[in-house]
């Protein structure tokens, strides 16, 4: 891993698909990691994600694959980009800490959301300026709550007239 810290001031990609034993966090190595615009990780457990808001200050596409992570743990990452746009989910394994719980993902910035493989009750993305939303062997209630508030502002309920 010491590439990773010799790099990690000026690394603008970085694409992580490698299988560890155990489980390197690839997240607490790459610390910061201030310039990164992509990050891609898969076959790897992302744990413990601190609560920066600017961890990834320049951050723009973040894509998990085959990864394992905490409903939390996803939501604090995504919160800690701040000029996120795009973010991938493919076939990750959520870890919720209950039956009831849900998934929710938050971001002003997110434009582009691309879900595969993912078995959940519940799904909140609360994201105003989605432009492209991709859905694939979902099996998810998915609710996106600010395009609902912005397109709906009546009570829920009641008609909608234009």
């Amino acid at each position: 891993m010491a590439w990773l810290m010799h790099t990690r001031e000026t690394l603008r990609q970085l694409f992580y698909n490698v299988w560890t034993m155990p489980d390197v966090n690839i997240l607490q190595i790459g610390g910061g990691m201030h310039k990164l615009e992509i990050l891609y990780l898969a076959h790897n457990s992302i744990v413990g994600v601190e609560p920066n808001h600017h961890r990834f200050a320049c951050l723009k596409s973040l894509s998990l694959s085959y990864v394992c992570i905490s409903a939390l743990d996803l939501n604090l990452l995504v919160s800690a980009c701040p000029k996120i746009e795009a973010l991938e989910l493919i076939n990750p394994k959520i870890v919720i800490s209950n039956s009831l719980a849900t998934i929710e993902v938050s971001s002003p910035t997110l434009k582009s959301v691309y879900i595969d493989g993912i078995g959940c009750d519940k799904f909140v993305l609360d994201a105003d300026g989605i432009e492209s939303l991709h859905l694939r062997v979902c099996e998810i209630e998915l609710r996106i709550l600010r395009v609902w508030i912005q397109a709906n502002p009546q009570p829920y309920g009641q008609n909608f007239t234009t």
